[in-house]
């Protein structure tokens, strides 16, 4: 279809019609690439990109926002796929500078309020969550780690609200680990253990609901300590 593409179509025809269209939802190739989770697929309309596009129309691909407010790299987040999440972070690595990678990636809300830290937390994917870990050590600064760590939804649920709610046992235990290498004991107390959501509702009781005894326990344990 590309080959095709390119005997028929001009440069701007290639590009706009392409490569940065957008159907009604506003969704372009990437955000479908990311979405069905084809590497394959990824990988070519990458390498197309890179040799059709201007790099500030690389910039736009990449931070194409559909009618959620999602990027591609966030769809790749949603729905889980580690090695389409890896490939976007290096592609974007390659083409946004500090600033973009981390205000409009890692910090960005969208979807009610939610951050690649909520969405992680909600799919219980803990390869996913650790990727954005250990990507997030190595980009954030303190304040920008503080601010994804406490970052709050809509409903005023952080993701280690949704973390207890969803009831990944192991991921609620990464996720406290990393909140105590970052955060003051005021901050773990009021802002992770005591704090409540929308619905006056704290993590204890999302745990409840979990319907999972072990991060009900685990969570005590935590508030005891």
């Amino acid at each position: 279809m590309w080959e095709w593409a390119k005997e028929v179509l001009n440069t701007d025809e290639l590009n706009n019609k392409l490569l940065l269209a957008k159907d009604d939802e506003r969704n372009t190739v990437l955000h479908h690439a990311s979405f069905t989770c084809n590497v394959q697929t990824l990988e070519r309309i990458r390498k197309w990109a890179k040799d059709q596009l201007k790099p500030e129309e690389l910039y736009k691909l990449l931070l194409t926002q559909e009618n959620q407010r999602k990027t591609a790299w966030h769809v790749a987040v949603k729905w889980g796929n580690v090695e389409v999440l890896g490939k976007l972070w290096e592609w974007a690595k390659e083409v946004l500078n500090t600033e973009e990678l981390n205000n409009n990636l890692f910090l960005a809300k969208y979807d009610e309020g939610n951050t690649v830290l909520h969405h992680a937390s909600c799919i219980g994917n803990v390869q996913i969550f650790l990727r954005i870990r250990k990507w997030a050590k190595e980009q954030l600064n303190g304040g920008e780690l503080n601010k994804l760590l406490l970052a709050q939804d809509n409903h005023r649920k952080t993701a280690w609200h949704v973390a207890a709610q969803t009831g990944n046992v192991e991921l609620l235990d990464k996720l406290w680990q990393w909140a105590k290498e970052v955060l003051n004991t005021n901050e773990l107390s009021n802002n992770l253990l005591l704090a409540i959501d929308d619905e006056g509702n704290t993590v204890m009781q999302h745990a409840l609901y979990s319907g999972k005894p072990q991060i009900y326990l685990r969570i005590r344990k935590w508030v005891k300590e």
